[in-house]
């Protein structure tokens, strides 16, 4: 092999490896900063096939992942003076490369970052609420606030916060039992007041029922004597009218009343041809 050659193949594999050091390659899920000599050159968030200087420039991978942080616990009071701790959780992104960069470099010191961005935001908001308002009343309007008040702290860093979320609101050990205690005496007092309504309207039924019992009873009553005046009545003209056409038998069934009514289980001696028995003497007999 000739020099002629030897140069030639030198070249060929110089400028190969001149084409692997400049070339790089951007994926759909990153976004890449990059630095010559410590200076920003040039930011890429598109995916594809780069070139940069070889052997000079840096490049800075950065992802455009949704980034989940759970920040640590912390206590706030609130505007009633009450002590809970919070432990929240947060999403974000790297919004600005060249600005995240600059501020911050890495997701480490981001992290940080964004712990004290939370825990502002959470103390700021927290101090503007009852604790009433956080644990129930007003509990979405606090964490969307709170994102927002984050959002704007982070966005100095080339950080969006797309969301905060409450994922456990506590109370300190100390505090729990008297808080509980509270609960408990306010459930109580709305209990005793819901069963003095109800005992209130259960005697205003009862009243009503038997209001309207007596009224139903003494028209029944009315109803029932006018009936029975009636037929006393018509019982009179009827035995009126049956005395006018047979005396003998109507004086019969009155004697048959009498010893219905007089007459008892005990054996009687007694003379049936006089008094009110002599009619239980046959024709055949007198």
């Amino acid at each position: 092999m000739n020099a002629k050659i030897k140069i030639i193949i030198f070249l060929a594999a110089a400028a190969v490896l001149l084409v692997f050091a400049s070339a790089y390659t951007v994926n759909y899920d990153e976004q890449v900063v990059v630095t010559q000599f410590g200076k920003i050159v040039r930011s890429v968030t598109e995916p594809g096939l780069y070139f940069k200087t070889p052997f000079v420039s840096r490049l800075t991978s950065y992802t455009k992942k949704l980034i989940e942080y759970d920040a640590d616990p912390v206590s706030v009071i609130t505007s009633d003076k009450k002590t809970i701790i919070f432990d929240t959780l947060a999403m974000y992104r790297i919004s600005d490369p060249v600005l995240f960069f600059q501020r911050i470099s890495t997701l480490s010191a981001a992290e940080k970052r964004i712990d004290d961005t939370v825990y502002s935001a959470v103390r700021n908001i927290a101090g503007r609420m009852t604790f009433e308002d956080i644990i129930h009343e007003r509990r979405v309007e606090a964490t969307e606030a709170a994102r927002e008040m984050a959002a704007a702290q982070a966005a100095e860093y080339g950080i969006e916060v797309l969301r905060t979320k409450f994922k456990k609101v506590l109370l300190p050990v100390q505090n729990e039992e008297s808080i509980f205690k509270s609960m408990i005496d306010e459930r109580m007092t709305i209990a005793e007041q819901l069963r003095a309504e109800g005992n209130s309207k259960a005697t205003e039924i009862v009243s009503t029922a038997d209001k309207t019992r007596a009224m139903r009873l003494a028209s029944a009553n009315e109803h029932a004597a006018q009936t029975k005046a009636e037929g006393d009545q018509a019982a009179q003209e009827i035995i009126a009218e049956a005395v006018g056409n047979n005396p003998d038998l109507y004086m019969l069934m009155k004697k048959l009343d009498i010893y219905r009514s007089s007459i008892s289980k005990a054996t009687l001696v007694i003379d049936p041809a006089k008094g009110i028995f002599k009619n239980f003497v046959t024709p055949w007999d007198e």
